[in-house]
């Protein structure tokens, strides 16, 4: 049987896969997929026999910018990152074209700012208010990103791994608060079809 965990030979390691997680989160998310009986394999191209004898094969390969921003000429001239994300100001709006606010995994702030849900939902409420403020000629917003964001990660035996900054946890505690902060967030969004 092969090890359950690989590591590719151009050197990358599967720490870099989880870029700003604390060391021990990153020890125990690898625990957790050996566990699993999961292999991990890093920087591999897609050849359709990975599939045989899987049971389930899952490939993840990150934020990647829309096709229309990576192709030149559908995005024109609108102010792109190295990696094809819109730029954007403090207010959400791209730095070359004003009238357009971008947020998410589809916007560049600088100085970068990791691909986590975290920071699209933070911006909602500026991005919400300065719409409307500038469909009424009103002063918008500045969004101010957090330094540290919480991960917490499902590990999918009824645990979560959490890290923040340098500090890390893991447990069934972790999993029962992660479930807790995720329905109320999904029933947020309940309360607002009601209105």
């Amino acid at each position: 049987m092969r090890d359950p965990v690989t590591e590719t030979r151009t050197g990358t390691h599967s720490r870099d896969r989880l870029p700003g997680m604390a060391p021990g989160a990153v020890r125990s998310a690898i625990a957790a997929l050996q566990h699993a009986g999961v292999e991990l394999q890093l920087d591999t191209v897609w050849r359709a026999p990975m599939a045989e004898g899987s049971d389930l094969l899952l490939w993840a390969t990150g934020a990647v910018a829309h096709a229309w921003q990576r192709d030149a000429v559908r995005r024109g001239e609108l102010r792109v990152s190295e990696r094809d994300f819109v730029r954007i100001d403090a207010q959400l709006r791209s730095v070359s074209h004003p009238e357009i606010f971008a947020v998410g995994d589809c916007a560049a702030w600088e100085p970068p700012l990791p691909k986590a849900g975290v920071y699209a939902v933070r911006m909602g409420p500026v991005l919400t208010h300065n719409l409307r403020a500038a469909l009424a000629g009103r002063a918008l917003q500045s969004y101010s990103p957090q330094s540290k964001s919480l991960a917490l990660l499902a590990t999918g035996d009824g645990r979560a791994i959490a890290s923040r900054g340098r500090w890390s946890a893991e447990g069934r505690w972790l999993w029962r608060w992660k479930d807790r902060i995720d329905r109320g967030f999904l029933r947020g969004f309940e309360d607002m079809g009601a209105r």
